[in-house]
């Protein structure tokens, strides 16, 4: 979805800082694109605390185009 460097490993899940403008260009464009499926996850850290008791739900959020805050 964004750069590299706006991903970062937080146990384990993939996160991408991004602002919600910068999201929802990026879903504009895969619209406008009529491409491949995509998905987004947006949680917190409620999720990722989730996903350290989850194996299968962190696989999920790493299987994403993003994980976003």
């Amino acid at each position: 979805m964004v750069s590299d460097s706006t991903c970062f490993e937080l146990l384990g899940v993939q996160v991408h800082a991004v602002q919600t403008r910068d999201a929802v260009a990026r879903m504009e464009e895969w619209i406008r694109n009529r491409g491949r499926c995509h998905t987004i996850a947006p949680t917190g850290m409620h999720g990722i605390v989730e996903a350290q008791h989850n194996p299968s739900f962190k696989a999920i959020l790493n299987a994403t185009d993003a994980v976003v805050p």
